[in-house]
């Protein structure tokens, strides 16, 4: 039962700051959603509970003597990324996605981490029984994505393909474009000396007596009206393949997210489950690395003949 259930044991908790020790043990988390557990804690008298609780701590607390490492570190939130509190519905993108793929490696870490020590840490591994482990969901995901979240290359047989001819496409407009600023500054159609990008467009600022030297579009003008910035006919087809082939990198990446996102949204329930352990883990953890500072001991729990929690073993 809460102490904070009675103004005696909410003056008691005052009298004791306990909000200001649990503020300090919170900040001993790995993960902001087991140090808002930490912060919500309430002074408990049932001795079932606590017991249960301060053996976990005991046991955690032998492995951090023993300098175990039980793989688990700061990762993103699974909750607000793909589960309940996901701020807005739709699909992952690119970053989103190397966040899962990391907070997957890492709580596929610490699975194996307790799975390998579970001998020594058998309530912790009872804890974490039959959680499925996402290694291959992390593999998947880094194998296709930069931890920045754009797609590699090799995230599809087509994609690295597609993105080469992409680029042979791209040198073949400016090799178009160099040749066509080439001449007209050999023909003196120019004022300028550099190539001037309209859009997406390679234009030739040319001066406008000479238009009809230079056959192609016309995107823009000077605010004096003596320069044209004119796109060459021989840049325009040019260009023309560089736009299809951007498109078809650009359908690719989007048919390679929304798999990414398929294999995710099969995954979540798991991995919702796994991540909800090991904040419980990390709270209880993060008790172990507070006491660890002050030298704290777990206490033996009991009552008297009066029913008044004690706490021995001091």
């Amino acid at each position: 039962m809460s102490l904070l259930r009675s103004d005696e044991g909410r003056r008691a908790a005052r009298l004791l700051e306990f909000d200001r020790l649990l503020e300090e043990v919170a900040e001993h988390c790995a993960l902001e959603r087991a140090s808002d557990i930490v912060r919500a804690t309430e002074p408990s008298t049932d001795v079932a509970d606590l017991t249960e609780l301060w053996s976990w701590v005991e046991e955690l607390r032998r492995a951090h003597a023993r300098e175990v490492d039980l793989g688990l570190g700061s990762f993103a939130d699974l909750q607000r990324l793909i589960g309940s509190e996901r701020p807005s519905p739709g699909p992952l993108g690119g970053e989103e996605l190397a966040a899962v793929g990391g907070a997957a490696r890492a709580l596929s870490d610490l699975l194996r981490a307790i799975e390998s020590q579970s001998e020594q840490l058998p309530r912790t591994a009872r804890h974490l029984a039959g959680a499925t482990d996402p290694r291959s969901l992390a593999d998947h995901l880094s194998g296709a994505l930069e931890s920045d979240g754009r797609l590699k290359d090799s995230a599809s047989p087509q994609l690295g393909r597609l993105r080469k001819a992409a680029a042979a496409a791209e040198g073949r407009v400016r090799e178009s474009a160099r040749r066509a600023m080439s001449e007209a500054v050999s023909h003196q159609w120019t004022n300028g000396s550099e190539l001037v990008l309209r859009g997406n467009r390679f234009c030739v600022p040319v001066r406008s007596g000479s238009r009809r030297k230079v056959a192609g579009i016309v995107h823009d003008r000077s605010d004096t009206g003596s320069t044209l910035f004119i796109e060459p006919l021989a840049v325009v087809e040019a260009g023309n393949e560089l736009a299809e082939a951007r498109l078809a990198v650009d359908e690719e990446e989007r048919r390679i997210l929304v798999a990414l996102n398929r294999d995710v949204a099969d995954a979540a329930t798991a991995l919702l489950d796994l991540f909800e352990r090991a904040v419980e883990i990390d709270a209880v953890r993060a008790r172990v690395r507070w006491g660890a500072q002050w030298n704290g001991q777990v206490p033996e729990l009991g009552r008297d003949a009066s029913g008044t929690l004690l706490l021995d073993g001091f």
